[in-house]
């Protein structure tokens, strides 16, 4: 809502029809049904043309897809020549994922297995990606990196038990991400999120 509120039309699409009847329910509530557009679509085959958009926004989108390459290949087609992605992963480098052993489990050789267990427990699971490669899915869908970061350091656990209190590990966090904002080498690239902006590389009409 807060594209609307800048006065922007916006186009929402989700795979889920309850988000969408949520999303709507959502913007009719807050006076924006002429300006937000809702839709069941599949972001690996948007329902729109070519450079269609001015921005395109998929903020926790990518850890759930099974082809991260083509959704971001179909955000580039749709996306006009001097247009801007913002897009979210889930971090591989984050730094919770080294003081917990069932995060660093799920790292491991013994990956698969873990999330066969968890899988069958009938638990949703994302997918972590590693900054280099959503460098690389962009770079491929012909795109190129304005700016990238990486954000949220909390909460740190071991053996799923919180190490800190709420307010000691909110502490620990604005350090931390202060730290990273200032890229400070390893630590900039071990928050929770991967966050990127992009836009069209220079000839590209794709």
């Amino acid at each position: 809502m807060q594209l609307a509120e800048r006065r922007l039309r916006v186009d929402a699409v989700d795979a889920s029809p309850a988000m969408v009847d949520l999303t709507s329910t959502r913007a009719r509530e807050n006076g924006f049904e002429g300006r937000v557009n809702v839709a069941v679509a599949d972001v690996h085959t948007l329902p729109f043309g070519v450079e269609h958009f001015d921005l395109v926004v998929a903020v926790g989108v990518l850890p759930w897809l099974h082809s991260p390459a083509a959704a971001i290949r179909e955000m580039a087609r749709v996306l006009r020549g001097d247009g801007q992605l913002v897009l979210t992963a889930d971090n591989g480098a984050r730094l919770s994922s080294f003081t917990d052993p069932r995060e660093m489990l799920a790292r491991s050789p013994l990956r698969r297995l873990y999330h066969m267990v968890r899988n069958r427990r009938g638990v949703a699971m994302s997918r972590l990606d590693f900054p280099r490669r959503i460098d690389r899915l962009v770079l491929e869908g012909g795109m190129r990196t304005v700016e990238r970061r990486t954000v949220g350091f909390g909460p740190l656990s071991f053996l799923a038990r919180p190490i800190f209190s709420d307010r000691r590990g909110i502490e620990i966090n604005d350090r931390l991400q202060r730290l990273a904002d200032r890229k400070v080498p390893l630590l900039r690239w071990t928050g929770w999120h991967y966050v990127l902006r992009a836009s069209k590389r220079r000839g590209n009409s794709s």
